[in-house]
């Protein structure tokens, strides 16, 4: 693993508690009958020779001493051979919803989803990011060059029983709640969710720093008045929490000039003009 600045197996790192919250999380069932775990679907895949990897936000969750209900699986093959499998499992007993295109599989489990993605590659960005045609198959490095914080660039390895990523400022970013984005320059043009997530990060009380907020000046207004897809993944984000809605609502007005962008986020967050 010397390509990753940042590897640790489990029993290495903090909260004491760590492997407890992660065997708790990856033995939860997320459908009940037949059940499945994601235990199970690892040990699935492992069998049918796909290397899999838990990804980002739970990783994140977890180092922070927290379950996580939002359990991301990578894997190294293309979307066409990941469905093939998921669908012999699950396609009599569990819906199964693919954008191929996006190389992004999720089983709706009735417990909760399990979303399973390709490892992706900025290579293959057209347009916008959420629309682009990912092959599958990329390395670690290249897929965690798609990723935006290196908080979220944590992959846990459930056969190794390790947590790393390629960025050296991970972990430290993430016990100080600093916002640091490591996107490559491709995924960063064409990522129009980046400044949501900048905003929703912040509204939880992650610290942006002047390169961060420089981003926010130039690239949040564009977005908003060149992507039509941009009020739909503005809702999606929007916290849930009254108190944090509130900070995150003045946050996203607040770093926002023109009349035009003012007048979409107001339409589409239904605020008064």
């Amino acid at each position: 693993m010397s390509d990753f600045e940042f590897y640790a197996r489990v029993d290495e790192l903090v909260p004491d508690n760590l492997q407890q919250i992660i065997d708790d999380d990856i033995n939860k069932p997320f459908h009940s009958s037949p059940q499945w775990s994601v235990k199970k679907l690892l040990l699935e895949l492992k069998q049918k020779g796909i290397k899999s990897y838990i990804v980002g936000g739970a990783v994140r969750d977890w180092l922070n001493g927290k379950s996580s209900r939002d359990i991301d699986i990578s894997v190294d093959c293309n979307a066409e051979q990941a469905l093939a499998l998921l669908k012999v499992n699950f396609a009599k007993h569990i819906p199964i919803d693919a954008q191929m295109h996006f190389g992004h599989i999720c089983i709706e489990g009735d417990i909760g989803p399990i979303d399973v993605n390709v490892l992706r590659d900025s290579a293959d960005i057209t347009r916008g990011f959420y629309t682009s045609t990912f092959k599958g198959g990329a390395s670690l490095i290249e897929d965690a060059n798609t990723r935006d914080f290196s908080f979220n660039s944590f992959y846990y390895d459930p056969q190794a029983n390790s947590i790393f990523s390629p960025f050296g400022c991970a972990y430290d970013d993430l016990m100080k709640k600093q916002i640091n984005i490591v996107s490559d320059p491709k995924t960063l043009a064409a990522d129009f969710c980046l400044c949501i997530r900048i905003i929703l990060f912040m509204s939880r009380g992650y610290i942006a720093n002047d390169c961060v907020l420089s981003l926010l000046e130039h690239k949040l207004e564009k977005d908003i008045l060149e992507y039509a897809e941009f009020g739909i993944w503005l809702k999606h984000f929007c916290p849930t929490d009254p108190a944090q809605y509130e900070i995150f609502e003045n946050l996203l007005l607040t770093h926002i000039h023109s009349q035009p962008a003012i007048d979409k986020v107001n339409s589409w967050l239904g605020l008064q003009a």
